[in-house]
């Protein structure tokens, strides 16, 4: 739910696996056509990056004590998988930093391109969650 002083308003209500990414794709919507300042998408560059740079990221981040991040690279595009969660395209805007278009979250890598990513910070909503590498 949210609403603004002005009366305008919206319920989004789901009842199944991963009605946040719907909420959050309905909300957007909402908020486009109506010119919300909020939960609109910002609006992001994709960079090229060296496909051996992908390889130094993928592995499993732990971000809590039952959280792990799977980042995998599939035909040399990055995917993000939390736990019990769907999986998610990641999409270049720096050597470090990515963002997946299914909501507002951008993922940072600890690297600097010439070893494996040691950690992994997911920034979203205003917050950030940082995780390890498991080795």
């Amino acid at each position: 739910m949210i609403s603004y002083e002005t009366g305008d308003g919206a319920i989004v209500m789901t009842n199944g696996d991963q009605g946040d990414v719907l909420v959050a794709e309905i909300m957007q919507s909402i908020a486009a056509e109506y010119q919300w300042p909020d939960w609109t998408r910002k609006e992001r560059k994709l960079v090229a990056v060296d496909p051996k740079l992908l390889d130094r990221l993928i592995g499993n981040y732990r971000l809590g004590p039952t959280m792990i991040v799977h980042i995998s690279n599939e035909g040399g595009q990055l995917f993000s998988r939390a736990t019990g969660g769907a999986k998610f395209e990641l999409f270049a805007q720096s050597d470090r930093d990515f963002f997946t278009t299914a909501f507002d979250s951008v993922f940072t890598f600890d690297t600097d391109g010439s070893t494996d990513a040691r950690k992994l910070v997911i920034h979203q909503d205003g917050k950030d969650y940082p995780g390890d590498r498991i080795p």
